[in-house]
């Protein structure tokens, strides 16, 4: 009788671990595609270049075809409108704002393109909501503002892989 070693014991472990995660359909998040691999997309809505061309570029970053005629779309992702408040959170002793919270909301919806299949129908509005602090110092304010941008651009690229996540989970 031949005795199997603790290392061939482990790679065999190992392996029926791999096949049976495999064939139960998980998948490492951040997988490149995430579903959206080869699907042509268009993005449509008044929502200023900038955010246009994030989400463009985030789709394309997924592996999708990013198209400007709705024909030639399976998926038009409709961007209603995105938005950036910010509110006080903290304050010290003489009423100057310590720490602030910054809302970056993003409103979507997705419809079928040319390339749909016939049953493919418009999804509801839906709305992908980033929130995140920052801390001020009332004796810098351009420090506090800078930082108040960069965090805004971060809280918003969340928002647009968050959109995208939903939009990939769609088809």
């Amino acid at each position: 009788m031949t005795r199997v070693g603790p290392v061939a014991l482990q790679r065999l472990v190992a392996c029926l671990l791999v096949v049976l995660l495999a064939g139960c359909g998980w998948q490492l998040r951040g997988t490149v595609g995430g579903g959206l691999a080869d699907v042509p997309v268009q993005v449509t809505g008044d929502t200023g270049s900038r955010l246009g061309e994030r989400v463009s570029s985030e789709l394309a970053n997924l592996g999708a075809r990013v198209v400007s005629d709705a024909a030639q779309a399976r998926l038009v992702v409709e961007v209603a409108d995105a938005s950036r408040s910010r509110r006080t959170v903290a304050t010290d002793d003489r009423g100057f704002a310590t720490e602030r919270e910054v809302t970056y909301r993003l409103r979507f919806r997705v419809r079928p393109g040319g390339e749909a299949p016939p049953e493919a129908t418009a999804g509801p509005l839906q709305t992908v909501t980033t929130r995140g602090a920052y801390p001020v110092d009332p004796d810098n304010l351009q420090a506090s503002e800078a930082e108040e941008d960069a965090l805004a651009a971060d809280l918003r690229d969340d928002a647009i892989r968050l959109m995208l996540s939903r939009v990939a989970r769609s088809l």
